[in-house]
């Protein structure tokens, strides 16, 4: 149901419905019937004795909700009690979707906390009815997510943490204003939906103690996910955020609020997760204890370029460098300093970094402190810091000039006073002042370069502007100063730029099929939202096609997935000469694609624009010098006749195009309420003939087929039957199709083949001379690369010769291309089976193909033999399809004879084999029928099955 929909108010009755969650404090009930889950809003209503599992009747009007439509102004009947079945089991990715919103789920992971809600939100602290809520963090694969359990109970919930489990419960979205998903949760109406997997250690101070450097990296005993133990010095802490420690290995920094009860130098252990930080990992959720005191790791002395390569993050460093500028926050003091090419800044919490105002710019300071490394989006790094711990950690190597503009200006003022005072002195001091003068410009200039390159650098990190640019102006220091950080704005720059085209194409694959350049399903699913409101809004019709392929699989399988995806992009390309601009063609996957019309006067114009696709599609193509035919089946919905959302007309246009299909492909069909009723006993047909044959419903019955002039048996044709306990006897014209499309074909028929030969092996026994067998192999089973070499294990296994098997092939065969096809059937033949083409003139019929394939038996389709007395051009077909035959060596079989005149007029046009309904109907055991050993006799007269 839309938004709009679930404005107006509709009236809900839900006759049957199992309670999933039910919270009377904050009014939330989660339901499922048998279609599916739903919200209902119980905030004003009163508290009713109502238990998990119990089943309700429920009735209420339609409401939009925060993210899915819900049920509001409800009134609620208890049916009975009951209980919830198991949970379908998905991973956070999949919750992700939305698609089970209300559903009841089950999900494993390992949980990372677990405690007393303490915000107030809707998952407040419920002291009102004496229970707590108890938040419960997940960790996946996927990510992290919290289950929200209603109450704990006596169950002491701290023991989950670091446990595996699987818990079940109502998956939940979690979505801002504007009801767009922003995450998920589930609710849990007690710890009895957790179940434990893998208990974590109880005591996991006892978890063997790793080196920092090993963390994230594989090792067998570590288990992914689960806690670790470490152990260090605290080297530091910033802005209650985190602290760092490090070992003999490596520094690591910890996720969690830095504590007065920690001091720099204390020996920790610590016991958390680890997880991807920054730039190096970190450990979060963590436990830790005081062991005493030890020695600080000695700092590791770096150049500027050693630093900012990122290798000593977290480490305990030592660098030097010149003070550009202080600048102070209720917070830190952060020292600006310049090394080489490179700045960074030195930070000190503020309350300590009183002590340092002594400090001059230009000063060289020696600093001692942890080193942090800021990064970009790709995880490279952006900015260093390093993190001070006291004034003790900032040393002044070398202090700046007395001589600056401030002592400048006052030397000015001084000597100016004595030239006043002395003009007798003006003469001999005149080119000191020059001097002086000079000095003091470059001074000013100097001071007025470092100003701005404070300015700029402030301005990029704040405002992220990476086109500012400074002067390369002052000292030659403040010069190369200024270039270097002019070079690094620059290489930001084109990293910035860079990165908004990487973007703009991600953005780009995201909606287009990487094949064709179509829009794929995302695009296509918009669209179609985007044209069913218009179309509502001005009163107007749409029509949806949905194309799928006829052939294209057997393209795929014989010629390659190469030459299939070449054909693709011919395909889009000619469909897309065929339709509007205003129109969209989208590839949904595979070959299927569909076409939006919109702005059509009525839906007879959307089966115009489906005939000319066909038409367009029907012309050959060639794709790197193969010569291809293939068709397609197109469904049509129209809205809003056919349904009035994207989702429902989507379904009907699939649905349409499957019936097209099923009525002999290649052509177009408009959606009818009857289809749908076919498409779900298509789907019901497929679902059955999955197992069908681990159940034995599927087995074959046997046609006997005779040689016209001896009368006597040659073979008898398997045909294939299916019994099913329910639906009964299902015709083999509804269940083949379904197993060439669906792909079970294959499978199929190697057990049929497999099942005929051990079948046969039996006859041999019976009678006085052999008795073959013929199979129907599908164009599927004999496009596959290994197929020769199935049917040569099938006949070994079985111990029935060769020659005692015809495979029966239909003209399909071809789409895979004549040489193709012939090497097969040639590499049959050496096996010593013999080959018959089936039904022909009934399908492609292309007769160059004819001579260069080496079929043995040519068999004619029983619709000829049927108008033979009454047409006589189907007369004159068979009596040319004879000669043709015997033109090639090759026998004919003619099928469906069923009157005495037909069995005549066969044997005058030169007919070799007969089949057919007079001389013997499928039986499912034709042993009986050979130990009479039967035959037919009077070609010409009455025909009767006569036993010798």
């Amino acid at each position: 149901m839309s938004y709009d929909q679930a404005l107006r108010k509709y009236p809900v009755h839900l006759a049957e419905a199992q309670i999933l969650y039910y919270n009377p404090v904050l009014g939330n009930l989660f339901i499922r019937d048998s279609t599916h889950g739903v919200y209902v809003d119980m905030r004003r209503q009163a508290e009713l004795p109502l238990q998990f599992g119990d089943f309700i009747e429920v009735d209420g009007f339609t409401d939009p909700g925060g993210y899915a439509p819900s049920i509001a102004h409800p009134h609620v009947r208890f049916l009975r009690h009951g209980h919830l079945s198991s949970a379908p089991r998905y991973g956070l990715d999949h919750l992700l979707t939305g698609i089970e919103d209300c559903q009841w789920v089950e999900v494993e992971g390992i949980v990372r906390a677990a405690k007393e809600s303490e915000s107030v939100t809707s998952y407040a602290n419920q002291a009102a009815s004496g229970r707590n809520t108890i938040l419960v963090t997940l960790a996946t694969g996927a990510g992290r997510f919290d289950v929200i359990v209603r109450q704990a109970g006596n169950f002491d919930y701290s023991k989950l943490v670091d446990a595996q489990v699987i818990a079940r419960g109502v998956s939940g979205p979690r979505f801002n204003e504007r009801r767009q998903l922003i995450g998920v949760h589930m609710f849990a109406d007690s710890f009895a939906q957790f179940r434990v997997v893998q208990r974590g250690i109880e005591d996991p101070f006892s978890l063997p103690v790793r080196p920092i450097n090993s963390l994230m990296r594989f090792t067998p005993d570590v288990v992914s996910g689960h806690r670790i133990h470490v152990r260090g010095v605290v080297t530091g802490s910033r802005n209650e955020q985190f602290v760092s420690i490090a070992d003999s290995s490596h520094g690591l920094f910890i996720r969690m609020p830095a504590t007065r009860e920690l001091k720099v130098g204390d020996e920790i252990e610590v016991v958390g997760f680890p997880a991807m930080g920054d730039y190096t990992p970190v450990l979060e959720d963590v436990l830790y204890r005081k062991t005493g005191t030890g020695a600080l790791p000695k700092p590791i002395v770096l150049t500027p370029d050693e630093m900012f390569k990122g290798v000593a993050d977290a480490e305990l460093v030592q660098i030097r460098g010149r003070l550009l500028k202080q600048t102070r926050t209720a917070q830190e003091l952060n020292l600006l300093i310049t090394a080489g090419d490179h700045t960074f800044t030195a930070v000190l919490p503020a309350d300590v970094g009183r002590n340092l105002s002594f400090l001059r710019d230009g000063s060289i300071l020696e600093l001692t402190g942890t080193c942090f490394v800021e990064v970009f989006p790709d995880k490279t790094p952006r900015a260093i810091f390093v993190l001070l711990r006291s004034p003790g950690d900032v040393r002044v190597v070398q202090w700046a000039t007395w001589w600056n503009a401030e002592h400048t200006l006052t030397a000015f003022i001084f000597l100016f006073v004595t030239v006043i005072g002395a003009l007798g002195w003006i003469a001999r001091l005149r080119q000191r002042v020059r001097v002086q003068m000079t000095a003091l410009r470059k001074a000013n200039e100097e001071a007025s370069a470092i100003n701005d390159l404070a300015q700029a650098m402030q301005q990029v990190a704040t405002q992220r502007k990476f086109t500012t640019r400074v002067s390369a102006a002052g000292s030659k220091q403040i010069a190369q100063l200024g270039i270097g950080f002019n070079k690094m704005l620059a290489e930001l720059e084109e990293g910035e730029v860079a990165k908004k085209e990487a973007e703009a194409k991600l953005h780009q694959q995201a909606v287009t099929d990487e094949l064709t350049g179509l829009p794929n399903r995302r695009l296509f699913a918009d669209r179609l939202t985007q044209s069913i409101a218009i179309a509502h809004r001005e009163r107007r019709i749409l029509a949806l096609l949905y194309i799928d392929l006829d052939g294209f699989k057997l393209v795929n399988d014989s010629l390659g997935h190469t030459i299939g995806d070449m054909l693709l992009v011919q395909v889009a390309k000619r469909l897309q000469s065929r339709i509007r601009q205003a129109d969209t063609l989208a590839r949904l996957g595979g070959d299927e694609f569909t076409v939006i019309l919109t702005t059509l006067r009525n839906p007879a114009e959307a089966e115009l624009v489906a005939a000319s696709l066909l038409e367009e599609l029907a012309q050959q193509f060639v794709v790197e010098g193969y010569e291809i035919v293939i068709g397609a089946s197109i469904g049509i919905s129209v809205f809003p006749q056919d349904a009035g959302d994207s989702v429902s007309l989507l379904q009907q246009a699939d649905n349409a195009m499957y019936a097209a299909k099923h009525n002999g492909k290649n052509q177009v069909k408009s959606f009818t309420p009857e289809l749908g009723a076919f498409a779900r006993e298509r789907l019901s047909v497929e679902n059955q003939l999955r197992g069908a044959i681990g159940r034995d419903e599927i087995h074959l019955h046997y046609q006997p087929e005779f040689d016209v002039l001896s009368q006597r048996l040659v073979r008898f044709e398997a045909l294939a039957r299916w019994i099913h306990p329910t639906l009964g006897t299902v015709p083999p014209d509804k269940f083949i199709p379904v197993a060439e499309e669906s792909g079970l074909i294959v499978g199929l028929g190697a057990y049929l083949l497999e099942k005929a030969c051990s079948e046969a092996l039996q006859w041999q026994s019976i009678t006085d001379y052999p008795i073959q067998v013929a199979v129907n192999v599908s164009s599927l089973q004999f496009t596959r690369p290994t197929f020769v070499d199935e049917v040569d294990q099938i006949l070994k296994s079985t111990g029935l010769k060769p020659e005692l098997l015809q495979i029966e092939l239909t003209e399909s065969i071809m789409l895979s291309g004549a040489d193709r096809a012939a090497e097969t059937m040639h590499r049959l033949r050496a096996l010593g089976v013999s080959l018959a083409i089936d039904d022909f003139g009934t399908g492609y019929s292309c007769l160059s193909y004819l001579p260069r394939l080496p079929f043995n038996t040519l068999k004619i389709d029983r619709s000829f033999v049927h108008e033979m007395e009454s047409r006589s051009e189907s007369k004159a077909i068979v009596h040319s399809l004879v000669t043709l035959a015997h033109s090639l060596n090759m026998q004919v079989v003619v099928e469906g004879v069923e009157t005495p005149q037909e069995l005549e007029a066969i044997k005058k046009l030169g007919g070799n084999e007969v089949q057919g309904f007079l001389l013997g109907p499928p039986i499912p055991d034709p042993q009986p029928y050979l130990r009479s050993y039967v035959d037919f006799g009077g070609i010409g007269s009455d025909v009767m099955i006569t036993t010798i």
